[in-house]
């Protein structure tokens, strides 16, 4: 393997691991408790080949919302505004609730991140190996709150 190729695959594992590991842990946790549901949408939307078009925000951060309305309405673009999850509010109970439970048998090659008990926390990346310990693929809080927010 080349050293061109190495960081593709290792992207490429990351990107499987994470879909692997939404998948999993719904198997294991009601991640469907924690995503959010999409009420209201309206009819303003009339674009070929789109249903629909949807834009995650943060309820914290409403001028970036208007910022790019103003930027996508010349062009008659009218994004549903999605209320977005704050990854770094999400309790650490909702953060370990929706990772994958490392168990014996799992691949130990792969790098991973787990949140300790602070609530805080940035994350601890270590080789996942840790029997019981909550895993995510290289994610924030920040990511995590945004893939819940899909």
């Amino acid at each position: 393997m080349t050293d061109i190729t190495k960081p593709r695959l290792q992207t490429l594992l990351k990107t499987l691991f994470l879909i692997c590991a939404l998948g999993a842990s719904s198997l294991f946790s009601n991640v469907e408790d924690h995503l959010k549901k999409v009420t209201g949408r309206g009819t303003s939307h009339d674009m070929r080949n789109i249903d629909f078009i949807y834009m995650i925000n943060l309820d914290e951060r409403p001028g970036k919302f208007e910022s790019c309305i103003r930027q996508l309405s010349p062009y008659g673009i009218y994004p549903y505004r999605f209320s977005a999850i704050n990854g770094w509010k999400l309790p650490l109970k909702v953060i370990n609730d929706v990772g994958v439970r490392y168990k014996v048998g799992m691949p130990t090659d792969l790098m991973g991140t787990y949140f300790m008990n602070n609530e805080m926390s940035s994350g601890t990346h270590e080789i996942m190996s840790v029997p019981g310990r909550t895993y995510f693929g290289d994610l924030g809080r920040g990511t995590i709150g945004c893939t819940l927010s899909l």
